[in-house]
Parts: C-alpha cells; sequence; structure tokens
C-alpha cells in the first residue's frame, strides 16, 4: 500500500483505496504489516460466505463517557456494529486503522470515550456502521416479506434499485452485506446491490463495474 496525496490520475482509480479522515489518522506513525483489503484477491478482507476475515456483529457493548480528569459522567449498554477478525492479518487492519475507533477495548468490550469527542462528534464509524446495519435489516424484513407474493416483480426490483441507492450513499459495504446475509437474504440477491454494474447505480459510486474498492471476485 502506497499512500498518495492531491490529485489521483483516472488511470489509478483501479488500484485506489480511499481512507476516511479516522482511519488516515489511526494509522500514522504505525508500522505497515499484513493487512487484508477490500480489493485484493488474494488478501480480500470480507467475502459473501460465513469464513470472512472480517466479522461484523452487532452486540452489547458498554460505552463510557469521560471528562478531561477521566472522571466517568455517564455509562450505557448500547447495541453496536463491531468488526472482529478471524485470522491475524484481519486483526492486524482493525489494529491498524482502529476500525472500532481509537476507543474501544475489545477485551472488556467498552468503549471510554472523551466528552469533547462526544461533542464533536470525532470518529463516527461505529455508530455510522451501526446505523447501516439497521437499515440493511429493515431491507431484509420488506425483501422477505416481497417474496410472499410472486406476481410483485416489478415491486420488488424497485426494493432493490432503492437499497442499491442507499448503499451507494451511506458506504459499509462489508456491514451491509454481513447484516443481509444474517437476515437470510440471498447472497444473489446481496450480489445483485452490492456488485451490480455500475449503469445501474444512480448515485455514489466512482469508475468500477463494482461496488467503489471491492473486487468483483468477492462472491
Amino acid at each position: 500500500m502506497v499512500e498518495v496525496s492531491g490529485t489521483v490520475s483516472p488511470s489509478y482509480w483501479d488500484d485506489l483505496l480511499l481512507l476516511s479522515e479516522n482511519s488516515y489518522l489511526a494509522q500514522l506513525g504505525k508500522r505497515q504489516q499484513e493487512m487484508q483489503f477490500p480489493d485484493d484477491i488474494q488478501k480480500l478482507s470480507y467475502t459473501l460466505d460465513h469464513r470472512s476475515p472480517l466479522h461484523y456483529q452487532l452486540q452489547r457493548v458498554t460505552v463510557i463517557v469521560v471528562d478531561e480528569q477521566g472522571t466517568q459522567l455517564s455509562s450505557d449498554d448500547p447495541l453496536l456494529v463491531i468488526v472482529s477478525g478471524r485470522t491475524d492479518a484481519a486483526n492486524t487492519t482493525i489494529d491498524y486503522f482502529s476500525l472500532n475507533t481509537q476507543f474501544y477495548d475489545a477485551s472488556n468490550t467498552t468503549f471510554t470515550i472523551p466528552l469533547q469527542a462526544v461533542r464533536t462528534g470525532f470518529d463516527r464509524r461505529v455508530s455510522q456502521r451501526t446505523h447501516v446495519w439497521k437499515i440493511a435489516v429493515e431491507f431484509a424484513e420488506q425483501w422477505i416479506k416481497s417474496q410472499d407474493d410472486r406476481k410483485n416483480q416489478d415491486d420488488q426490483q424497485i426494493l432493490l434499485q432503492q437499497v442499491r441507492r442507499l448503499a451507494a450513499a451511506t458506504g459499509y459495504w462489508s456491514t451491509w452485506a454481513a447484516a443481509m446475509m444474517e437476515n437470510q437474504v440471498p447472497t444473489t440477491i446481496i450480489s445483485d446491490i452490492l456488485l451490480s454494474p455500475s449503469s445501474l447505480w444512480e448515485l455514489g459510486p466512482g469508475p468500477h463495474n463494482p461496488y467503489p474498492g471491492t473486487n468483483p471476485r468477492i462472491a
């Protein structure tokens, strides 16, 4: 992986990975090791099966907010989507980019967040990921209901197009996939949504045929 800043020629776009600001900040000063990536067929970070290196799961965690002196101000136990690794490279990737934020301690499933970070909305990746999970679950429920009426083929296609737009607008490809898989959406439908040709996308993606930054052989 080579860091590039500034304008990037379209000829490089097929090999370009975009980092969120928080992922970029998290890796500063760290030594790069063997990791999993969404575009490398030899080191795919996520696959549409139950053996994916990165595993996304909605789980109960503890969230503690502290002041500048470290004094606890509040505590809660929400359901949030946490990513864990099934391989050493996957765990290295999670740590390298602090994918669960720098505030998360996996040993006790606890977030300890400074009040200033809460007020400024610093690093919202986990909350955004959780929001996407909920949207994906709502889609899964609607899709299952639509299967009860085989006559509504047009409605099903409209539903697929709507969720494709949502996925493009929100990002978090792996979270979309994981939530739909957990809620019994067929892999063929997940692929139709997340790995569809660029001609079917109306917003979001760049020049790639599949969902941006995702290897088409992921399925």
